[in-house]
């Protein structure tokens, strides 16, 4: 036996999250330029109903960095990841205005630049009779044997760029991108000890795309690069449980022949639960 599952009735966890969205661009002279938002950090609690659907989390947003240095950053940020047996399922809706830019010691600030970005990405679990994504990253059952599954899916994704200044050498100020594409990978939980549980997973695609950029009304059909790791480190004791994961998206964004934007995109946390009713160790 490789997976068994949580059998308590009911869960109450404590969660600190981090949702963000950084786009990052490069142009043909080695120039790099970073912009990042001045996103809050969740903190939150929440309950859920073991072998159903029902959940609830309730939770407030905590803004870490100081507004007058690194900005205002104005952002709704929706993501779902559902980790089934078989299925995985990511999607995210993301709206995020304001943003600033580090240059050695100097910080500016570009509360013009908006990004939008919404996406679907799912892939299937091969071997999940011995995996299991919902140990890893939903402790919702245990996995007590090491063991991985090939991964292969499809994805979706539609992205708007819109700034008051050229974001580009070539002096774009919006761009809008949509793309659809297949993708294929690996993931892999070892189970170290009785209690430990290290997973990893990762995909890559291959997408095709259409770009505008509505500076010069030029058009293009181009082959984009995607990236989703993710990485888990669960700690799982009958009644209780500690974790810390991450789910990220890396998306290329090509400007021209030489100079390439990439947004990335993701949710990081740790979350403590315990579990009420009966469980078997």
């Amino acid at each position: 036996m490789y997976v068994v599952p949580v059998d308590h009735k009911l869960g109450v966890r404590v969660y600190n999250g981090y949702k963000f969205l950084q786009l990052y661009y490069d142009d043909d002279n080695g120039t790099e330029r970073s912009f990042m938002p001045n996103a809050r950090m969740d903190i939150g609690v929440g309950i859920a109903v073991y072998n159903t659907i029902i959940g609830l989390d309730l939770g407030a947003g905590v803004r870490m960095q100081d507004k007058q240095k690194y900005g205002k950053t104005r952002s709704f940020d929706f993501q779902v990841h559902h980790y089934n047996r078989r299925f995985v399922v990511d999607l995210y809706v993301q709206r995020y205005q304001g943003f600033y830019e580090e240059q050695g010691k100097d910080i500016f600030l570009h509360p013009d630049l908006r990004v939008t970005r919404l996406s679907l990405h799912s892939h299937y679990v091969w071997n999940h009779r011995k995996f299991s994504y919902k140990a890893a990253f939903a402790q919702t059952e245990r996995q007590i044997r090491s063991a991985g599954s090939w991964l292969s899916g499809a994805e979706y994704y539609k992205t708007r760029i819109r700034s008051d200044e050229p974001l580009t050498n070539e002096g774009h100020r919006r761009s809008n991108n949509f793309q659809i594409g297949i993708n294929g990978g690996y993931a892999y939980t070892w189970a170290l000890g009785k209690y430990w549980n290290l997973g990893v997973a990762g995909t890559m695609g291959v997408a095709f795309g259409n770009e505008a950029f509505e500076d010069s009304w030029k058009k293009s059909v181009a082959v984009y690069p995607v990236v989703c790791p993710r990485f888990s480190a669960v700690y799982d004791r009958r009644d209780w449980a500690l974790a810390v994961s991450y789910a990220g998206s890396l998306l290329l964004l090509p400007t021209n022949e030489k100079g390439s934007m990439n947004i990335h995109s993701g949710n990081g946390k740790w979350v403590f639960i315990y579990r009420f009713g009966k469980g078997v160790r």
